[in-house]
């Protein structure tokens, strides 16, 4: 899928050096002594928010696939996973995870008969005799359907097969791909009818094994997810036990072509795929399985989401299945106004941030405590990632959708800091001769609150930036803007800088700090002498022109 462009090229990031900054070493000491300045460090810039970039429907493998299992119950959170920034999850290990399932199998009581067939999405144990076969009934009601099967032996090694009603072997395929002899397999069938799994035993011994089957197309075991489970703000949480020798579960969607379905599972030890009616596989998380899954849906409806621990070894899981497209159960964010906070209480894990003009804006998750990651994405469902990904990007008018990366599961209460280049709401009048008049101060408020001076300086001046935080305060963050919203320079918290306005008047000077604390700001125009103190000519010799404190 092509990431949407909007409003041209992208500038730079806010928080980066967009204007001119130069700095004199000696002009930097007097200015710096002249107003008692002591030094601040630069704080870190704010950490880019992350967004995964919805799957586009994949080529139909060589068997016709679809979806169907059996399924969890919703119940309660996921457990803890990884955060974005983490290190990613371990690779899956599938011979290791075979090895397992097989001491799993090994351990088991298998000495009961094998029955005569086989029920969808059950798993059977049993045991097969040296050098014999066993053939377990499998009944499929419509004509094409697309069967997934698991057989994981104890010990050595046992072949299977999937016998059609006439008599001819069905070609199947490794859902782990091409010289794997174990793992879910994928077979499409064309008849309605009886079938027959036959399992043989290739060893001299007696050999316990644990088998099953899902009809993707037919199922009736699987879990439908609904309107009310898929909303992205608090989806439902559902839980699964997949047994060892399991051929997976299976969950319907309550989606069309064209919405985009972000899948989320707990553990990256099950992968998640995703199915249209006719079998056709659109997406899967076999890549990346710690990640969630987003996929563009195409193809016919009802489409499917099979979970699946591929090797056969027992997992329990936690899924999600949300639409990313056209979400629902997300608080409205609109542009703030300067001097007000963000609403930091919200649990739900998506905001819509509602664009009334075109303009660039400035967008963060913010709160008390931590604050999750995430990604800015179209209505669509399309991710914003080549333009909005540093947290600033130019906007059309329309409604957005920020959400928490899938797998940032503890996302708890959390408010989002949402500010237009083109606000002029809750500015208050400035000046440009701090030197002499001395500095602008206050407090912050809230996390996420930015404040707005309206500056006299006519246009094609200067601007001395100057942090003076008081005991116990914050530097701030300066971005001077022109009338129309243009960047002219910012100061990245730092404790001296020189802005040239080559904008419009009148300029404005944003501020941004920490929360609850105080700050001292001397904005002083370029070439103004008022406030500095003179400076007379040092004499050869050992003495100097003047000192000052």
């Amino acid at each position: 899928m092509n990431f949407l462009s909007i409003g041209g090229t992208p500038r730079r990031k806010w928080g980066g050096r967009g204007g001119t900054l130069a700095s004199g070493a000696l002009l930097l000491t007097v200015l710096a002594s002249l107003v008692g300045q002591t030094d601040v460090a630069q704080a870190a810039p704010a950490r880019p928010a992350a967004a995964s970039s919805p799957q586009a429907p994949a080529a139909a493998p060589g068997a016709s696939p679809d979806a169907a299992a059996s399924a969890g119950t919703p119940d309660e959170p996921l457990p803890p996973a990884p955060k974005v920034g983490a290190q990613p999850a371990p690779r899956t290990d599938p011979k290791a995870e075979h090895e397992a399932a097989a001491r799993s199998v090994g351990q088991g009581a298998l000495s009961a008969a094998c029955p005569a067939a086989l029920e969808p999405s059950t798993t059977v144990s049993c045991s097969v005799e040296p050098n014999q076969t066993v053939s377990f009934a499998l009944t499929l009601p419509q004509q094409k359907d697309l069967v997934l099967l698991q057989v994981v032996a104890a010990q050595g090694w046992i072949s299977s097969k999937l016998v059609a009603p006439d008599g001819a072997t069905v070609t199947c395929e490794n859902v782990l791909g091409a010289g794997y002899a174990y793992g879910v397999l994928r077979c499409a069938t064309g008849q309605a009818g009886v079938y027959a799994l036959q399992i043989h035993d290739n060893n001299g011994l007696q050999t316990a094994f644990s088998a099953s089957y899902v009809p993707l197309l037919t199922s009736a075991a699987c879990k439908a997810v609904t309107a009310a489970d898929r909303k992205l703000g608090a989806p439902t949480v559902f839980h699964g036990s997949l047994p060892a020798g399991s051929a997976g579960d299976c969950y319907t969607l309550d989606l069309a072509a064209g919405d985009v379905l972000r899948g989320y599972a707990s553990t990256y030890q099950v992968v998640q795929a995703v199915y249209d009616a006719t079998g056709k596989e659109l997406c899967n998380s076999q890549r990346d399985p710690g990640s969630g899954l987003d996929c563009a849906l195409a193809g016919t409806a009802p489409f499917r989401v099979t979970v699946q621990q591929s090797s056969g070894a027992a997992q329990e899981y936690g899924f999600t299945a949300a639409r990313l497209s056209r979400p629902e159960g997300c608080a409205v964010v609109e542009p703030q106004a300067f001097g007000v906070s963000p609403d930091v209480t919200g649990t739900v894990r998506c905001r819509v941030l509602r664009a009334p003009q075109a303009a660039r804006y400035a967008f963060a998750p913010v709160g008390a405590a931590t604050t999750p990651y995430g990604g800015l994405f179209s209505s669509d469902g399309t991710v914003l990632l080549a333009t909005c990904g540093n947290g600033t990007c130019d906007l059309t008018p329309g409604d957005y959708v920020w959400v928490v990366e899938a797998r940032n599961t503890e996302a708890g209460a959390f408010g989002m800091a949402f500010h237009s280049a083109k606000e002029t709401r809750g500015c208050v009048p400035g000046n440009d001769n701090g030197l002499a008049a001395g500095p602008a101060t206050g407090t912050f408020g809230g996390p996420g609150q930015q404040l707005c001076l309206t500056l006299p300086t006519a246009s094609g001046n200067g601007l001395y930036l100057l942090n003076r935080p008081p005991a116990g305060g914050t530097s701030a963050g300066v971005v001077v803007q022109d009338a129309s919203g243009a960047q002219q320079c910012d100061n990245n918290g730092a404790s001296y800088a020189v802005c040239r306005l080559t904008g419009t008047a009148p300029f404005r000077a944003v501020l941004s700090g920490t929360a609850s604390q105080a700050y001292q700001l001397v904005v002083h125009r370029t070439g103004e002498a008022a406030g500095c103190g003179a400076w007379p000519q040092s004499p050869f010799g050992g003495s100097w022109g003047a000192e000052v404190p």
